[in-house]
């Protein structure tokens, strides 16, 4: 018979170097799931601009015909919804809302313009011809694309 006295203690749980594998996989997932939410939110953004620069270029185009002539700028401006131009527009009912830039979708006179003059629906008009233009915020550490016409 053995005697109790030499049985040892068995302890059962995780080794130190455990637990550390799963912090760092539970720190790497969520990392991710922050990550992805920030792209998704920019690509979002960018495609709800490049909607809406087809809507504000559809608006005008239907100006002009009910008009004869495009919304005139005093040089170049930015539109953001409370500018002449965007008020024109859904004044003569070719436009059916403000449309305003994604990431600064507030008017707050405090805020805007935005710092990055790229978060902007940019548009020139002389009655007979326009400009009308915008940038995306960009992905993946791409460069933003600009977009524009000129009509």
């Amino acid at each position: 018979m053995k005697n109790h006295k030499d049985k040892k203690l068995c302890i059962t749980g995780f080794t130190i170097l455990e637990i550390f594998v799963i912090i760092i996989a539970v720190v790497s997932v969520i990392a991710l799931v922050v990550w992805g939410a920030k792209f998704a939110r920019t690509k979002f953004r960018d495609i709800k601009r490049n909607s809406d620069f087809n809507e504000i270029q559809k608006a005008l185009d239907l100006y002009n015909n009910h008009r004869g002539w495009y919304p005139r700028s005093e040089g170049s401006i930015c539109l953001n919804g409370e500018d002449s131009v965007i008020q024109s527009l859904i004044d003569e009912d070719v436009l059916l809302h403000a449309v305003k830039d994604p990431k600064f979708p507030d008017l707050n006179p405090q805020t805007w313009p935005p710092e990055d003059k790229r978060s902007c629906y940019y548009y020139e008009s002389n009655g007979s011809q326009y400009f009308l233009g915008y940038c995306t915020e960009g992905t993946l550490g791409s460069k933003s694309e600009c977009s524009y016409v000129r009509k």
